[in-house]
């Protein structure tokens, strides 16, 4: 378990932040509170450091520093840092609940989180799971990328919106009528997930899937089957074994 969290914190700085919020839930469960309470701590103790000692260091001033700008709004005029966010939002909550009062950001939600009926959300610590995945999403306001949900970043709720689901439907095994309570609840999810893949998924095309700035299509284009004879061309080296290559500034074979 220890190499898995060292491989986590390795992927990106904010997995730290989700990490610590991981090690929340297990406290508030009062499951193994000696190993979440220390795996908690050094996980904010690493985000901490990345993200006010390290990641300021690639750019000292403006609001690039630590990746600030995706938090414009939320700046105060005249400072940087991911510190100055944070203060806002401490100071001034009901200023940064109002930057969550976008059309485009309840979509994101329901997209996210309406295939599974909201399922991740119906246990009482669950929502531990999902402040770092919403901190670093739905409170952006210099990026629509972070809340469309098209893009990569709806990575940081992926694993946490299908763990936390096992958690809610794991819970009410104690309740009365628990077979039948979880296979209606699956039974929906699976019709949920079908009309949200009816209208915006891969299989079921209706020319809407999109990867980030791009439309996804599926059909052989003539400009498609263009790239692909050309590419064909270009894996099959002349009968010489030799390969010219010419540019701006020089050519010579590449043997």
């Amino acid at each position: 378990m220890i190499f898995a969290w060292l491989l986590a914190l390795a992927v990106r700085e904010d997995q730290s932040a989700t990490l610590a919020f991981a090690a929340l839930f297990y406290l508030l469960r009062g499951e193994r509170p000696r190993w979440a309470l220390v795996r908690g701590l050094l996980s904010a103790l690493y985000f901490g450091i990345m993200k006010f000692a390290l990641m300021p260091l690639h750019q000292a001033t403006g609001h690039g520093q630590s990746f600030t700008w995706i938090f414009s709004v939320l700046l105060p005029t005249g400072e940087t840092g991911f510190g100055a966010v944070l203060r806002t939002m401490g100071t001034n909550p009901s200023f940064t609940f109002g930057t969550l009062l976008v059309e485009e950001k309840f979509v994101y939600v329901l997209m996210i989180l309406g295939p599974l009926l909201f399922l991740p959300l119906r246990h009482r610590h669950t929502w531990a799971f999902f402040v770092p995945a919403a901190m670093f999403s739905l409170l952006a306001t210099g990026y629509k990328p972070l809340y469309q949900h098209y893009f990569q970043y709806t990575a940081n709720w992926t694993a946490n919106i299908f763990i936390a689901t096992a958690i809610t439907l794991s819970s009410w095994k104690a309740l009365p009528g628990s077979r039948v309570r979880i296979a209606a609840a699956l039974g929906a999810v699976l019709m949920t997930s079908a009309i949200f893949s009816y209208r915006d998924g891969a299989t079921l095309q209706h020319n809407r899937l999109r990867g980030g700035f791009l439309k996804v299509g599926f059909e052989f284009t003539e400009k498609g089957q263009t790239i692909s004879r050309r590419a064909a061309v270009g894996a099959r080296p002349p009968p010489s074994g030799r390969i010219g290559r010419r540019d701006r500034e020089r050519s010579a074979p590449i043997a």
